[in-house]
Protein backbone atom coordinates (compact mmCIF):
# COMPACT_ATOMS: atom_id res chain seq x y z
CA UNK A 1 0.00 0.00 0.00
CA UNK A 2 1.38 3.41 -0.93
CA UNK A 3 0.56 6.65 0.86
CA UNK A 4 1.82 10.22 0.68
CA UNK A 5 2.80 12.51 3.52
CA UNK A 6 2.22 16.23 3.71
CA UNK A 7 5.60 17.89 3.03
CA UNK A 8 5.50 19.91 6.26
CA UNK A 9 4.59 16.83 8.29
CA UNK A 10 7.42 14.80 6.72
CA UNK A 11 9.88 17.62 7.43
CA UNK A 12 8.69 17.77 11.05
CA UNK A 13 9.18 13.98 11.46
CA UNK A 14 12.74 14.21 10.17
CA UNK A 15 13.55 17.28 12.23
CA UNK A 16 12.25 15.74 15.47
CA UNK A 17 13.97 12.40 14.88
CA UNK A 18 17.30 14.13 14.18
CA UNK A 19 16.85 16.18 17.36
CA UNK A 20 16.29 13.03 19.40
CA UNK A 21 19.38 11.41 17.89
CA UNK A 22 21.34 14.38 19.16
CA UNK A 23 20.13 13.68 22.71
CA UNK A 24 21.62 10.17 22.89
CA UNK A 25 24.21 9.87 25.66
CA UNK A 26 26.26 7.24 27.46
CA UNK A 27 23.90 5.58 29.97
CA UNK A 28 25.97 2.46 30.66
CA UNK A 29 25.47 3.04 34.40
CA UNK A 30 21.69 2.64 33.91
CA UNK A 31 21.96 -0.71 32.10
CA UNK A 32 19.73 -3.28 33.89
CA UNK A 33 21.42 -6.01 35.92
CA UNK A 34 20.00 -9.36 36.99
CA UNK A 35 18.41 -9.23 40.44
CA UNK A 36 18.31 -12.98 41.05
CA UNK A 37 14.91 -12.59 42.68
CA UNK A 38 13.44 -15.94 41.54
CA UNK A 39 13.06 -18.92 43.87
CA UNK A 40 15.72 -21.56 43.04
CA UNK A 41 12.99 -24.11 42.19
CA UNK A 42 11.18 -21.76 39.80
CA UNK A 43 11.28 -23.12 36.20
CA UNK A 44 13.66 -21.09 33.99
CA UNK A 45 13.75 -21.21 30.19
CA UNK A 46 17.28 -20.96 28.83
CA UNK A 47 18.27 -20.00 25.30
CA UNK A 48 21.57 -19.32 23.54
CA UNK A 49 22.75 -16.80 20.96
CA UNK A 50 21.85 -19.26 18.21
CA UNK A 51 18.19 -18.88 19.24
CA UNK A 52 18.23 -15.10 18.76
CA UNK A 53 17.19 -13.68 15.40
CA UNK A 54 18.32 -10.14 14.62
CA UNK A 55 19.81 -7.52 16.90
CA UNK A 56 19.19 -7.69 20.65
CA UNK A 57 17.20 -4.72 21.94
CA UNK A 58 17.47 -3.81 25.62
CA UNK A 59 15.13 -1.37 27.33
CA UNK A 60 13.65 -0.60 30.74
CA UNK A 61 9.88 -0.60 31.11
CA UNK A 62 8.06 0.70 34.18
CA UNK A 63 5.24 -1.31 35.85
CA UNK A 64 2.76 0.97 34.07
CA UNK A 65 4.12 -0.21 30.72
CA UNK A 66 5.81 3.10 29.92
CA UNK A 67 9.24 2.79 28.32
CA UNK A 68 11.73 4.69 30.50
CA UNK A 69 15.05 3.87 28.79
CA UNK A 70 16.31 2.43 25.50
CA UNK A 71 19.90 1.21 25.05
CA UNK A 72 22.08 1.10 21.92
CA UNK A 73 25.28 -0.96 22.41
CA UNK A 74 28.32 0.72 20.83
CA UNK A 75 32.02 -0.02 21.25
CA UNK A 76 31.65 -1.59 24.68
CA UNK A 77 29.35 1.16 25.98
CA UNK A 78 25.61 1.50 26.28
CA UNK A 79 24.37 4.61 24.54
CA UNK A 80 20.72 5.49 24.85
CA UNK A 81 17.77 7.68 25.77
CA UNK A 82 16.32 7.95 29.26
CA UNK A 83 14.51 10.39 31.49
CA UNK A 84 13.33 13.57 29.76
CA UNK A 85 14.76 12.45 26.41
CA UNK A 86 12.80 9.19 26.51
CA UNK A 87 9.65 11.12 27.45
CA UNK A 88 10.19 13.37 24.44
CA UNK A 89 10.64 10.30 22.22
CA UNK A 90 7.32 8.90 23.45
CA UNK A 91 5.57 12.20 22.73
CA UNK A 92 7.02 12.18 19.22
CA UNK A 93 5.82 8.59 18.70
CA UNK A 94 2.33 9.56 19.80
CA UNK A 95 2.17 12.60 17.51
CA UNK A 96 3.30 10.57 14.50
CA UNK A 97 1.14 7.54 15.20
CA UNK A 98 -2.04 9.46 15.98
CA UNK A 99 -2.09 11.16 12.57
CA UNK A 100 -4.79 9.98 10.17
CA UNK A 101 -2.11 8.72 7.76
CA UNK A 102 -0.89 6.07 10.23
CA UNK A 103 -3.33 5.48 13.09
CA UNK A 104 -5.43 2.83 11.34
CA UNK A 105 -2.64 1.04 9.48
CA UNK A 106 0.46 1.02 11.75
CA UNK A 107 0.70 0.13 15.43
CA UNK A 108 2.17 2.54 17.95
CA UNK A 109 4.84 -0.08 18.72
CA UNK A 110 5.91 -0.13 15.06
CA UNK A 111 6.27 3.65 14.97
CA UNK A 112 8.26 3.54 18.23
CA UNK A 113 10.49 0.77 16.90
CA UNK A 114 11.22 2.73 13.71
CA UNK A 115 11.98 5.95 15.60
CA UNK A 116 14.30 4.28 18.10
CA UNK A 117 15.99 2.28 15.34
CA UNK A 118 16.68 5.53 13.48
CA UNK A 119 17.98 7.23 16.64
CA UNK A 120 20.23 4.27 17.46
CA UNK A 121 21.67 4.12 13.95
CA UNK A 122 22.39 7.87 13.97
CA UNK A 123 24.01 7.67 17.40
CA UNK A 124 26.36 4.96 16.15
CA UNK A 125 27.04 6.90 12.94
CA UNK A 126 25.52 4.23 10.71
CA UNK A 127 23.91 4.93 7.34
CA UNK A 128 20.13 5.03 7.61
CA UNK A 129 17.28 6.52 5.56
CA UNK A 130 15.26 9.38 7.02
CA UNK A 131 12.46 8.39 9.39
CA UNK A 132 9.75 9.75 7.06
CA UNK A 133 11.13 7.63 4.19
CA UNK A 134 11.38 4.59 6.45
CA UNK A 135 7.75 4.98 7.55
CA UNK A 136 6.57 5.13 3.94
CA UNK A 137 8.69 2.07 3.13
CA UNK A 138 7.16 0.07 5.99
CA UNK A 139 3.64 1.05 4.92
CA UNK A 140 4.42 -0.11 1.39
CA UNK A 141 5.92 -3.40 2.58
CA UNK A 142 3.58 -4.42 5.39
CA UNK A 143 0.13 -2.89 4.93
CA UNK A 144 -2.27 -5.20 3.13
CA UNK A 145 -5.80 -6.59 3.24
CA UNK A 146 -5.97 -9.10 6.09
CA UNK A 147 -8.54 -11.38 7.66
CA UNK A 148 -8.45 -11.71 11.45
CA UNK A 149 -10.26 -14.37 13.46
CA UNK A 150 -10.93 -13.84 17.17
CA UNK A 151 -12.21 -16.79 19.26
CA UNK A 152 -15.28 -15.85 21.31
CA UNK A 153 -16.10 -17.58 24.59
CA UNK A 154 -19.54 -18.83 25.65
CA UNK A 155 -21.34 -18.15 22.37
CA UNK A 156 -23.13 -20.67 20.19
CA UNK A 157 -24.11 -19.46 16.73
CA UNK A 158 -26.41 -21.44 14.51
CA UNK A 159 -24.99 -20.52 11.10
CA UNK A 160 -23.74 -16.97 10.52
CA UNK A 161 -24.51 -13.91 12.61
CA UNK A 162 -23.50 -10.53 11.18
CA UNK A 163 -22.96 -7.56 13.47
CA UNK A 164 -21.43 -4.23 12.47
CA UNK A 165 -18.31 -5.07 10.40
CA UNK A 166 -17.94 -8.60 11.78
CA UNK A 167 -19.38 -12.05 11.30
CA UNK A 168 -19.78 -14.60 14.10
CA UNK A 169 -19.82 -18.25 13.09
CA UNK A 170 -18.17 -21.58 13.95
CA UNK A 171 -14.90 -22.45 12.22
CA UNK A 172 -14.48 -25.83 10.54
CA UNK A 173 -11.44 -28.07 10.15
CA UNK A 174 -11.67 -27.58 6.39
CA UNK A 175 -11.42 -23.80 6.79
CA UNK A 176 -8.42 -24.15 9.09
CA UNK A 177 -6.71 -26.48 6.62
CA UNK A 178 -7.35 -24.03 3.79
CA UNK A 179 -5.82 -21.01 5.52
CA UNK A 180 -2.76 -23.05 6.58
CA UNK A 181 -2.29 -24.26 3.02
CA UNK A 182 -2.65 -20.75 1.63
CA UNK A 183 -0.66 -18.89 4.27
CA UNK A 184 2.22 -21.32 4.76
CA UNK A 185 3.14 -22.13 1.16
CA UNK A 186 6.54 -23.79 0.96
CA UNK A 187 6.69 -24.89 4.60
CA UNK A 188 7.84 -28.47 5.36
CA UNK A 189 5.02 -31.01 5.18
CA UNK A 190 5.61 -32.39 8.69
CA UNK A 191 5.50 -28.87 10.12
CA UNK A 192 2.21 -28.17 8.34
CA UNK A 193 0.73 -31.40 9.67
CA UNK A 194 1.64 -30.48 13.27
CA UNK A 195 0.23 -26.99 12.79
CA UNK A 196 -3.05 -28.38 11.44
CA UNK A 197 -3.38 -30.78 14.35
CA UNK A 198 -2.74 -27.99 16.84
CA UNK A 199 -5.28 -25.69 15.18
CA UNK A 200 -7.87 -28.46 15.00
CA UNK A 201 -7.51 -29.10 18.73
CA UNK A 202 -7.77 -25.44 19.75
CA UNK A 203 -10.02 -23.86 17.11
CA UNK A 204 -12.22 -26.36 15.27
CA UNK A 205 -15.90 -25.97 16.10
CA UNK A 206 -15.36 -22.82 18.15
CA UNK A 207 -17.33 -19.64 17.54
CA UNK A 208 -15.07 -16.98 16.05
CA UNK A 209 -15.49 -13.36 15.09
CA UNK A 210 -14.27 -12.74 11.54
CA UNK A 211 -13.05 -9.27 10.57
CA UNK A 212 -11.43 -7.90 7.43
CA UNK A 213 -8.97 -5.03 7.83
CA UNK A 214 -6.34 -3.19 5.80
CA UNK A 215 -3.29 -2.61 7.98
CA UNK A 216 0.05 -4.10 8.93
CA UNK A 217 -0.45 -7.43 10.75
CA UNK A 218 0.39 -5.97 14.18
CA UNK A 219 -2.13 -3.13 13.80
CA UNK A 220 -4.75 -5.45 12.30
CA UNK A 221 -4.52 -7.62 15.42
CA UNK A 222 -4.91 -4.59 17.69
CA UNK A 223 -7.88 -3.20 15.77
CA UNK A 224 -9.56 -6.60 15.56
CA UNK A 225 -9.23 -7.20 19.31
CA UNK A 226 -10.54 -3.69 20.08
CA UNK A 227 -13.51 -4.13 17.76
CA UNK A 228 -14.27 -7.63 19.02
CA UNK A 229 -14.24 -6.41 22.64
CA UNK A 230 -16.54 -3.47 21.83
CA UNK A 231 -18.92 -5.51 19.67
CA UNK A 232 -19.33 -8.20 22.32
CA UNK A 233 -19.78 -5.51 25.00
CA UNK A 234 -22.63 -3.96 23.00
CA UNK A 235 -24.24 -7.37 22.50
CA UNK A 236 -24.48 -7.83 26.28
CA UNK A 237 -27.85 -6.11 26.07
CA UNK A 238 -29.15 -9.42 24.65
CA UNK A 239 -27.63 -11.64 27.37
CA UNK A 240 -29.17 -12.92 30.61
CA UNK A 241 -26.56 -11.00 32.61
CA UNK A 242 -28.31 -7.76 31.63
CA UNK A 243 -31.32 -8.80 33.76
CA UNK A 244 -29.96 -11.11 36.47
CA UNK A 245 -28.05 -9.28 39.20
CA UNK A 246 -25.92 -12.21 40.35
CA UNK A 247 -25.02 -13.41 36.86
CA UNK A 248 -21.71 -12.28 35.40
CA UNK A 249 -21.27 -12.58 31.63
CA UNK A 250 -18.27 -14.28 30.04
CA UNK A 251 -19.47 -13.77 26.48
CA UNK A 252 -16.31 -12.09 25.23
CA UNK A 253 -13.12 -12.61 23.22
CA UNK A 254 -11.23 -15.59 24.62
CA UNK A 255 -9.13 -14.70 27.65
CA UNK A 256 -10.75 -11.30 28.16
CA UNK A 257 -13.33 -12.35 30.78
CA UNK A 258 -12.27 -15.66 32.35
CA UNK A 259 -14.36 -17.50 34.90
CA UNK A 260 -13.31 -17.28 38.52
CA UNK A 261 -11.84 -20.56 39.75
CA UNK A 262 -11.11 -22.16 43.10
CA UNK A 263 -7.78 -23.95 43.23
CA UNK A 264 -6.04 -25.46 46.23
CA UNK A 265 -4.09 -28.38 47.64
CA UNK A 266 -5.35 -30.05 50.84
CA UNK A 267 -3.16 -32.62 52.57
CA UNK A 268 -2.46 -34.48 55.81
CA UNK A 269 -0.68 -37.73 56.68
CA UNK A 270 -1.97 -40.38 54.23
CA UNK A 271 -4.23 -37.81 52.55
CA UNK A 272 -3.72 -35.63 49.48
CA UNK A 273 -6.27 -33.75 47.41
CA UNK A 274 -5.80 -31.23 44.62
CA UNK A 275 -8.85 -29.30 43.43
CA UNK A 276 -9.63 -26.80 40.73
CA UNK A 277 -13.20 -25.80 39.83
CA UNK A 278 -15.24 -22.93 38.39
CA UNK A 279 -16.51 -20.79 41.25
CA UNK A 280 -19.55 -19.18 39.63
CA UNK A 281 -22.60 -19.95 37.52
CA UNK A 282 -21.97 -20.56 33.82
CA UNK A 283 -24.16 -19.66 30.90
CA UNK A 284 -23.94 -19.31 27.15
CA UNK A 285 -25.36 -16.86 24.63
CA UNK A 286 -27.19 -19.02 22.11
CA UNK A 287 -27.82 -17.17 18.85
CA UNK A 288 -30.28 -19.46 17.11
CA UNK A 289 -33.21 -18.52 14.90
CA UNK A 290 -35.51 -17.86 17.85
CA UNK A 291 -33.09 -15.63 19.76
CA UNK A 292 -32.00 -13.90 16.58
CA UNK A 293 -35.64 -12.99 15.89
CA UNK A 294 -35.90 -11.58 19.42
CA UNK A 295 -32.71 -9.55 18.95
CA UNK A 296 -33.99 -8.16 15.66
CA UNK A 297 -37.23 -7.17 17.36
CA UNK A 298 -35.21 -5.42 20.08
CA UNK A 299 -33.23 -3.15 17.74
CA UNK A 300 -30.31 -5.33 16.63
CA UNK A 301 -30.03 -3.70 13.21
CA UNK A 302 -29.88 -0.24 14.82
CA UNK A 303 -27.25 -1.35 17.33
CA UNK A 304 -25.24 -2.95 14.53
CA UNK A 305 -25.24 0.26 12.52
CA UNK A 306 -24.34 2.29 15.60
CA UNK A 307 -21.37 -0.02 16.29
CA UNK A 308 -19.96 0.82 12.85
CA UNK A 309 -19.45 4.41 14.01
CA UNK A 310 -21.58 7.27 15.35
CA UNK A 311 -22.53 10.12 13.00
CA UNK A 312 -23.86 12.76 15.44
CA UNK A 313 -23.92 13.84 19.09
CA UNK A 314 -26.92 11.60 19.87
CA UNK A 315 -25.21 8.50 18.52
CA UNK A 316 -21.86 9.30 20.13
CA UNK A 317 -23.42 9.75 23.56
CA UNK A 318 -25.61 6.66 23.18
CA UNK A 319 -22.69 4.48 22.06
CA UNK A 320 -20.58 5.63 25.03
CA UNK A 321 -23.41 4.87 27.46
CA UNK A 322 -24.11 1.46 25.93
CA UNK A 323 -20.44 0.48 26.25
CA UNK A 324 -20.53 1.33 29.96
CA UNK A 325 -23.85 -0.54 30.26
CA UNK A 326 -22.43 -3.60 28.48
CA UNK A 327 -19.31 -3.67 30.65
CA UNK A 328 -21.57 -3.73 33.71
CA UNK A 329 -22.76 -7.16 32.61
CA UNK A 330 -19.20 -8.47 33.08
CA UNK A 331 -19.01 -7.34 36.71
CA UNK A 332 -18.45 -10.14 39.22
CA UNK A 333 -19.78 -8.14 42.17
CA UNK A 334 -23.55 -7.40 42.08
CA UNK A 335 -22.92 -4.05 43.80
CA UNK A 336 -20.48 -3.06 41.05
CA UNK A 337 -23.00 -4.12 38.41
CA UNK A 338 -25.71 -1.92 39.90
CA UNK A 339 -23.34 1.03 40.21
CA UNK A 340 -22.18 0.73 36.61
CA UNK A 341 -25.68 0.29 35.12
CA UNK A 342 -26.84 3.32 37.09
CA UNK A 343 -23.84 5.27 35.79
CA UNK A 344 -24.70 4.32 32.20
CA UNK A 345 -28.28 5.54 32.65
CA UNK A 346 -27.07 8.77 34.25
CA UNK A 347 -24.68 9.40 31.36
CA UNK A 348 -27.54 9.43 28.87
CA UNK A 349 -30.57 10.54 30.88
CA UNK A 350 -29.22 13.55 32.80
CA UNK A 351 -29.07 16.96 31.18
CA UNK A 352 -26.17 18.11 33.35
CA UNK A 353 -24.39 17.52 36.64
CA UNK A 354 -26.59 20.17 38.23
CA UNK A 355 -29.84 18.21 37.93
CA UNK A 356 -31.25 16.39 41.00
CA UNK A 357 -30.25 12.86 40.03
CA UNK A 358 -32.99 10.76 41.64
CA UNK A 359 -35.88 13.00 40.58
CA UNK A 360 -34.65 13.47 37.02
CA UNK A 361 -33.86 9.80 36.43
CA UNK A 362 -37.09 8.60 38.05
CA UNK A 363 -39.25 10.79 35.84
CA UNK A 364 -37.34 10.18 32.62
CA UNK A 365 -37.33 6.40 32.96
CA UNK A 366 -41.02 6.45 33.86
CA UNK A 367 -42.08 8.60 30.90
CA UNK A 368 -39.73 6.85 28.46
CA UNK A 369 -41.07 3.40 29.34
CA UNK A 370 -44.80 3.78 29.92
CA UNK A 371 -47.91 5.79 29.09
CA UNK A 372 -49.85 4.44 32.07
CA UNK A 373 -49.83 6.71 35.18
CA UNK A 374 -49.80 3.82 37.66
CA UNK A 375 -46.98 2.08 35.83
CA UNK A 376 -45.03 5.33 35.70
CA UNK A 377 -45.37 5.72 39.46
CA UNK A 378 -44.00 2.21 39.98
CA UNK A 379 -41.05 2.79 37.64
CA UNK A 380 -40.20 6.09 39.35
CA UNK A 381 -40.41 4.54 42.82
CA UNK A 382 -38.27 1.62 41.73
CA UNK A 383 -35.58 4.01 40.52
CA UNK A 384 -35.57 5.77 43.89
CA UNK A 385 -35.34 2.45 45.73
CA UNK A 386 -32.53 1.18 43.48
CA UNK A 387 -30.71 4.48 43.85
CA UNK A 388 -30.94 4.15 47.62
CA UNK A 389 -29.38 0.68 47.35
CA UNK A 390 -26.61 2.14 45.19
CA UNK A 391 -25.96 4.97 47.63
CA UNK A 392 -25.94 2.58 50.57
CA UNK A 393 -23.19 0.57 48.92
CA UNK A 394 -21.20 3.60 47.75
CA UNK A 395 -21.32 5.62 50.95
CA UNK A 396 -21.84 3.06 53.70
CA UNK A 397 -20.44 -0.20 52.29
CA UNK A 398 -23.75 -2.04 52.65
CA UNK A 399 -24.53 -5.08 50.51
CA UNK A 400 -27.65 -5.29 48.36
CA UNK A 401 -30.46 -6.85 50.37
CA UNK A 402 -33.43 -6.47 48.00
CA UNK A 403 -32.48 -8.30 44.80
CA UNK A 404 -36.03 -8.02 43.42
CA UNK A 405 -35.92 -4.21 43.49
CA UNK A 406 -32.55 -4.05 41.77
CA UNK A 407 -33.46 -6.60 39.11
CA UNK A 408 -36.61 -4.60 38.33
CA UNK A 409 -34.36 -1.59 37.88
CA UNK A 410 -32.11 -3.62 35.57
CA UNK A 411 -35.20 -4.46 33.52
CA UNK A 412 -36.20 -0.79 33.40
CA UNK A 413 -32.68 0.29 32.42
CA UNK A 414 -32.74 -2.30 29.64
CA UNK A 415 -36.04 -0.92 28.37
CA UNK A 416 -34.71 2.65 28.56
CA UNK A 417 -31.74 1.86 26.34
CA UNK A 418 -33.95 0.00 23.86
CA UNK A 419 -36.11 3.14 23.70
CA UNK A 420 -32.99 5.23 23.18
CA UNK A 421 -31.94 2.97 20.30
CA UNK A 422 -35.22 3.78 18.57
CA UNK A 423 -34.12 7.43 18.60
CA UNK A 424 -31.20 6.74 16.25
CA UNK A 425 -31.98 8.55 13.02
CA UNK A 426 -34.73 10.54 14.72
CA UNK A 427 -32.55 12.79 16.91
CA UNK A 428 -29.25 14.51 16.19
CA UNK A 429 -28.68 15.75 19.73
CA UNK A 430 -29.19 13.85 22.98
CA UNK A 431 -31.02 16.83 24.50
CA UNK A 432 -33.70 16.51 21.80
CA UNK A 433 -34.48 13.03 23.13
CA UNK A 434 -34.66 14.34 26.70
CA UNK A 435 -36.85 17.24 25.54
CA UNK A 436 -39.31 14.76 24.07
CA UNK A 437 -39.47 12.77 27.31
CA UNK A 438 -39.85 15.88 29.43
CA UNK A 439 -42.52 17.12 27.06
CA UNK A 440 -44.65 14.08 27.90
CA UNK A 441 -44.32 14.92 31.58
CA UNK A 442 -45.56 18.47 31.05
CA UNK A 443 -48.30 17.47 28.65
CA UNK A 444 -46.94 18.84 25.36
CA UNK A 445 -44.81 15.95 24.06
CA UNK A 446 -45.50 13.25 21.54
Amino acid sequence: MKIELNADFAAWIDRESENLAGQVRDITHEFPRSTGALHPDHPVTKFGREDIIGEISVSITEPTGRLSAQFFPHQGRQLGLSGASMNEAERTVERIWSRKEFVNILSRDTVRELLLSFVGAKARELQTPSLSDRLLQIVDERVQSLSVWIPIEEVFVDGEFKFATATLSPVSKAELDAIVQDGCTGAPADGLMKLREKLHAKWAGRTIMRLNLTAEPARARELALEQAADYMTLLQIYTSAAMVLSLSSHVAPKGARPYRTDECIVFAPKFFEQKKSIAEATHQLVIDAQHCAFMNQMGLSILSKLACGPTCDYEERLLSSLLVYGRACYQLDPNDKLLQVMTAVEMFALRSDNEPIQAALADRLAFALSDDPNSRQQIAQNLRDAYAARSGRTHHGRSISDTEVVEQFLSNAWGFFLAALQGVGQFRMRLEFLDQIDGKKYGHGG
